[in-house]
């Protein structure tokens, strides 16, 4: 017991209930705010994936028109310019160029060579935008003439040039095919749509042909864009306008949106790069990690301050429990919370307040134990020898009682020349019982001093009035006497409700149940009944080995494990078996008899005192 308490009280707490607590709150809470930050994310993702697709096609939809609407505008001014000048000569005809208009250009084929054959020049536009670019007038129409030679599509009546592709200036040559053999070719300024899309810090437009080729772009790298898988799938789908995410061939997500300006034959691209358009979204994550960072350390510190009112009342109870193990019984634990901590010390204090009642009740009982153990010692100074040979008269018995004080009782003893044989039985048994079995063997003891003869009637009379004094009529006793004169061999009884007792003739052959004859002729109430009650006796003789036997109801009410009494008859059968089987030894009959009376109970413990003896007249 010493080395398990020394053991329970030093076993090691590895993860304490607060660090348990603290754990599992946190991570309820990281779960909690990871699957918060992952639904917000995604849906903001989602939401500004559409954003920017709708705001992309917006983009493309948006320029493509102001593209479409200029170049139109262009290609109309182009054909009625043409044809003046296809017909008349520019050096006699003043012509006014609008602001946007460069120049006029009319080209000859000259056998599969192109040469200039009528020029017009814008020469304050001219001279303006060969500042801002530093490039000379002359040099900028031959690399016009040079770009046209190098996109020109004889089965096209119009071509469109971008003065761009080449680093020139923001300008298209719209390059109208008047016959088989001379082009007209209105070189036009397009810069505001060109800054504006330049001007788009967040998206790449770009202008494509048919065959990808990019007219305009304001990223360089733009310039292969023919060469994309993309490129070729958008020119190739019947969708005019539309957005979708792409990867290139140098694998970059992109988000792409296409307007197509069918007239013109030309694509007008926005694209966006998908880390660049979703760098809000990883923003987005990294204020919510740290927002839930700081909810996370509020949390623990409330889980800590919590929890500290969780285990403060179980380390008071633990420390109540450990006094208590060292015998400190008058330790009492604390606790004001609000919660089942509260009614767990309740429940401690209720336990250590019991054990305290109940070792004072041990201390008690162990008392009392001493004391019936000391009355028992002395109840068995009250009974005789088992063994007893007085003149030509054997005794020999055994009594067991159920408890340690039993309220059987029996006893035998010589006044003169008579022997006087005792046997009762009190209601119940134990301590009660046993004082009233010490009060009538007192009374014995006080008649026996008299050294006189007295009849059983007189006698029973007496013990009814110790009996009836002493129990107030609360406890009886059942009672037989009989008196044996050794000269006359007379046997004279009287019977208090007792159980007859038997007498049993022993002869050379074995005795039957008919031969045994009971001693029933009269029966008095039990003693402590009635104070005043005349009690009777009868009288007969005793023959030469004639056997008396004597016992309580005890033994006739043993029952088995089926809760079967053994009954009188199979009692005094088991008698006859054993006096049978043992004619010469009466302490043998008598062992014999108690090895089947247990035998058939099947345990040595029994509900009643056992009490039965032989009386054997030789």
């Amino acid at each position: 017991m010493g080395e398990s308490s020394e053991l329970l009280f030093k076993t090691r707490v590895w993860l304490s209930l607060r660090t348990k607590l603290l754990l599992l709150f946190v991570l309820l809470l990281a779960l909690t705010i990871g699957a918060n930050i992952h639904y917000s994310t995604s849906f903001f993702i989602s939401d500004k994936t559409a954003y920017i697709y709708e705001t992309g096609l917006n983009k493309s939809q948006i320029l493509a028109s102001r593209l479409n609407e200029i170049i139109l505008r262009i290609v109309d001014n182009s054909i009625t310019l043409g044809n003046v000048l296809g017909t008349t000569d520019t050096t006699n005809v003043n012509i006014e160029l609008a602001d946007d208009m460069l120049a006029l250009l009319v080209l000859k084929n000259d056998n599969g060579e192109i040469k200039l054959d009528k020029l017009k020049i814008n020469d304050k536009q001219m001279e303006k935008l060969s500042k801002q670019y530093e490039i000379d007038a002359d040099l900028f129409i031959k690399k016009v003439i040079s770009s046209f030679e190098a996109v020109k599509n004889d089965n096209k009546k119009i071509n469109i040039i971008s003065l761009l592709k080449d680093h020139l200036i923001p300008a298209v040559a719209i390059a109208i095919k008047k016959d088989e053999q001379s082009y007209f070719l209105n070189i036009s300024n397009i810069a505001p749509i060109i800054t504006d899309m330049e001007s788009d810090a967040l998206y790449t437009n770009t202008i494509i042909d048919s065959e990808g080729r990019p007219l305009f772009s304001n990223l360089e790298e733009n310039q292969k864009l023919h060469e994309e898988k993309y490129i070729q799938d958008i020119i190739s789908s019947d969708v005019k306008n539309g957005s979708r995410k792409i990867k290139t061939n140098l694998n970059e997500e992109k988000l792409v949106s296409f307007s197509k300006i069918t007239s013109l034959d030309l694509i007008l691209l926005s694209e966006i790069n998908s880390t660049k358009a979703f760098k809000i979204v990883d923003e987005l994550k990294y204020k919510s990690i740290l927002f839930g960072l700081f909810i996370l350390g509020i949390a623990m510190g409330l889980v800590i301050i919590l929890s500290k009112t969780i285990t403060s009342p179980i380390k008071k109870l633990v420390l109540g429990i450990t006094n208590l193990s060292k015998g400190d019984f008058s330790t009492r634990v604390k606790i004001f919370s609000l919660d089942e901590t509260r009614i767990l010390a309740a429940a401690f204090n209720y336990m250590a307040e019991r054990i305290t009642q109940l070792i004072h009740e041990m201390v008690e009982k162990a008392r009392l134990e001493k004391e019936v153990e000391n009355a028992k010692v002395i109840q068995d100074t009250l009974f005789p020898p088992t063994n007893k040979v007085i003149e030509t008269v054997k005794i020999h018995g055994l009594y067991k009682s159920a408890s340690e004080c039993n309220g059987d009782w029996w006893y035998y003893e010589q006044i003169g020349r008579d022997l006087y044989f005792f046997i009762g039985d009190a209601t119940g048994h134990g301590v009660p019982a046993a004082l009233l079995t010490a009060s009538v063997r007192a009374t014995l003891a006080t008649l026996s001093n008299l050294n006189i003869p007295l009849s059983p009637c007189a006698i029973m009379k007496s013990m009814n009035h110790s009996v009836y004094s002493t129990s107030k009529g609360q406890i009886y006793m059942t009672f037989f006497i009989g008196c044996y004169n050794f000269d006359t061999r007379s046997f004279t009884y009287a019977n208090a409700s007792h159980n007859s007792p038997y007498l049993i003739p022993l002869k050379k052959e074995d005795t039957t149940l008919a031969q045994i004859v009971p001693f029933d002729e009269i029966c008095d109430p039990r003693l402590g009944e009635s104070i005043n009650h005349e009690f009777k006796q009868a009288s007969t003789t005793l023959a030469k080995n004639d056997i008396i036997l004597f016992y309580t109801d005890g033994i006739v009410e043993v029952e088995n494990e089926n809760n079967r009494q053994l009954g009188e008859k199979k009692f005094m059968q088991i008698v006859l078996d054993s006096l049978n089987s043992h004619k010469n030894s009466l302490k043998d009959c008598v062992e014999s008899i108690r090895k089947e009376v247990y035998d058939y109970k099947g345990t040595n413990n029994f509900d009643d005192d056992i009490t039965y003896y032989f009386g054997y007249f030789g």
